[in-house]
């Protein structure tokens, strides 16, 4: 189980594009009742007010915490954003090397494997399952390429992968300029495709590998991801005003790999043996030891707070935190993988060297004959920019002739060490890794249904009976009202957090714990009662967890999304026919959110809800969209997936009375 597997393609780019739409996500005010999936109109605006209301530009107040500095900035009511389509795009990425089988590395001056400097491509999108929340960001691509070319210079696809599964992001670090996240996908052996031309023996090892397997694993960091130069809220606000739907998309860095799945191991997550902060909970911390206080980071819009404040606070001399880590131990090929993603931070925003913490090595702590603690070096770690880049992320220490560490591995603990002073950066984990492939869920008001937990140890399935603890979190805000006297109005963030769900609330889903048998995998049983989003934090035996204050970026955790039980069964057919009454039900509230929407359907918008003779033109394409069978596809509809059954089920009641009685009888196209 490896999901650093070899032969292993590394690339990165530095123009990764992501394009959320932000005026669901917002925190300058309570616009959207979440949990109910409907606006909150403090003003009653009919459709095309709203809108404009949405562009238009405001004055943004945040106030002060405990752990955070106020701020007074210009913004926009629907944020920075408001046209984007979602869209997500690896920009102009390239592969930048190959790890053969037997560890060599193949570089573009080195090699003229056309496999090497090949451009790599991802169709996706980007949908928050909370759209208020930071750690639950969901990829959902259509496919993966790698472009290189033939003899003749011309383009040609080296490799296509169809419908890759979702990927969640995990590990978001606040401590790499304007943060920073990593995600994990495979796609299964039966939506790949290979060129078989037999000009690239790399990709023919690639190929031969993944068929072995199960398929292509792929994992990636976004990092440093900012809108363009220029796009300040009153250009944006300008542009509106003359009718121009300008996006305002985020671009930034890349960096990852892909190689060989086996079938076995987590789709959506690293699994390995995983090193945190040495004051983490999950850690065995030292004497003394203590973690610095986190800020709060819970909004999208927490973030860019965050990096605001730093770039206005003077230099600082302190070292930035560093992120978790995953060792993979290969007595096979006697290495260490270490999976570097999300790990070290870089120097400053407009500079992507690393921060320099002085030579970094590996290390091994293990207990002596004698019942004494000792430490062995592993070796160097080798965590800058160029190496960074060039392996995605992945350094491999060899173990090759270190008779003095091999055998210490099962039942020592590794680390990362500066070796100018012997401190500790990160330190393997002293409790099992718990781990979900179902990271992100959506789930509906009242039907039962269950999720699976994998529990892992040293980086292998649990051969013990685990027992985990399991606490249930709720969002909730604090709406601030808007100061409409002044110009622009101003407006008070609203404050976006988590409470923990106890024994008699009526939100509860699970028990307080579950036991994973030996073997490591639990199945755990949900009972939606209300609708909202949730997180299930999972809290393994000897973690010395906050009770009060959960460490989302490096914690384990499911999140859940549940959906109202809206039932329009009673409701006839010549009211759902009418234009009017799906607008209010159901249209509406995805156009004024999601005004891109309308370059596919014409509902808005400019013309919303002016010309429902043309939305019911894609009454068929309407019908195929809302479909469950496509929810892991971009092409899904709405973007954001927050659809109730309920309201799918009136949709498709409207689309079949377009249709007409025959072509209702039509499957799906």
């Amino acid at each position: 189980m490896n999901y650093l597997a070899l032969p292993r393609v590394a690339f990165a780019g530095t123009d990764a594009m992501a394009n959320p739409s932000t005026a669901n996500n917002n925190n300058t005010m309570n616009l959207v009742d979440h949990a109910y999936v409907r606006l909150r109109n403090p003003k009653q605006l009919d459709p095309p007010a709203y809108r404009a209301w949405l562009m238009s530009p405001i004055t943004l107040t945040i106030l002060p915490t405990p752990d955070q500095p106020g701020a007074t900035f210009a913004s926009l009511m629907g944020l920075w954003n408001y046209f984007g389509d979602h869209a997500v795009s690896f920009g102009s990425a390239a592969t930048t090397s190959i790890t053969l089988a037997d560890g060599r590395a193949l570089l573009p001056h080195e090699s003229a494997d056309p496999l090497l400097g090949a451009a790599v491509s991802l169709s996706a999108r980007i949908v928050d399952l909370d759209p208020a929340d930071n750690y639950c960001t969901q990829i959902i691509a259509g496919a993966f390429r790698v472009f290189g070319q033939d003899t003749a210079g011309r383009p040609v696809t080296l490799l296509h992968g169809e419908r890759p599964t979702v990927a969640c992001s995990r590990w978001l670090s606040d401590s790499r300029p304007f943060g920073a996240g990593m995600f994990q996908c495979v796609i299964p052996n039966e939506r790949l495709e290979f060129d078989e031309s037999g000009r690239s023996p790399a990709l023919d090892a690639l190929r031969a590998a993944a068929h072995a397997g199960a398929g292509i694993a792929l994992r990636y960091c976004f990092y440093t991801m900012r809108t363009r130069p220029g796009m300040t809220p009153a250009f944006l606000a300008e542009q509106f005003a003359q009718g121009v739907p300008l996006a305002n998309p985020k671009y930034g860095m890349l960096a990852g790999s892909f190689g060989p799945w086996d079938g076995a191991g987590l789709r959506s997550a690293p699994v390995g043996r995983v090193l945190y902060r040495p004051s983490s909970p999950l850690c065995a911390p030292a004497p003394g030891a203590t973690e610095a206080p986190r800020p709060h980071i819970k909004t999208h819009e927490d973030l860019e707070h965050l990096w605001r404040g730093r770039a206005a606070a003077p230099q600082t001399p302190a070292a930035p935190g560093i992120g978790p880590a995953v060792a993979v131990v290969d007595l096979e090929r006697q290495t260490v993988a270490l999976d570097l993603l999300s790990t070290f931070p870089e120097a400053a925003p407009d500079d992507m060297t690393k921060f320099d913490f002085g030579p970094v090595s590996l290390r091994l702590s293990h207990t002596a004959a004698d019942g004494t603690q000792q430490d062995v070096v592993v070796g160097p770690v080798a965590y800058d920019r160029a190496s960074y880049e060039t392996f995605g992320g992945v350094v491999e220490v060899p173990l090759a002739g270190r008779d003095d560490v091999a055998p210490l591995l099962d039942a020592g603990r590794i680390w990362l060490c500066r070796d100018a002073d012997g401190a500790a950066l990160l330190r393997e984990i002293a409790t099992v890794q718990v781990e979900t492939d179902d990271r992100c869920v959506y789930l509906q008001e009242g039907e039962p249904t269950t999720i699976t937990v994998r529990v892992f140890e040293r980086g292998r399935p649990s051969e013990r009976a685990v027992r985990l603890r399991i606490q249930q979190w709720r969002d909730y805000n604090r709406p601030e009202p808007v100061d409409e006297t002044t110009t622009p109005p101003t407006v008070t963030a609203a404050f976006f957090g988590y409470e923990r769900v106890r024994r008699g609330d009526p939100d509860l889903l699970v028990a307080p714990a579950i036991t994973a048998p030996p073997g490591g995998v639990a199945r755990l049983r949900l009972r939606p009662r209300r609708p909202g989003s949730y997180k299930l934090r999972f809290i393994p035996p000897g973690a010395a967890v906050d009770p009060t204050h959960p460490d989302w970026g490096t914690e384990f955790f499911a999140n859940l999304r549940v959906l109202p039980d809206d039932d329009y069964s009673g409701v006839g057919d010549e009211t759902i026919a009418s234009w009017s009454f799906m607008y209010q039900e159901v249209f509406g509230y995805y156009t004024l959110m999601y005004p891109m929407m309308a370059t596919i359907i014409p509902w808005g918008p400019h013309d919303a809800p002016d010309d429902p003779e043309r939305v019911r033109t894609f009454a068929a394409l309407i019908r195929q969209f809302v479909d469950e069978q496509v929810l892991d596809s971009p092409m899904y509809m709405p973007i954001t997936r927050e659809l109730s059954a309920g309201k799918r089920r009136l949709i498709q009641r409207w689309c079949e009375l377009q249709l007409g009685p025959a072509r209702a009888q039509e499957p799906p196209p």
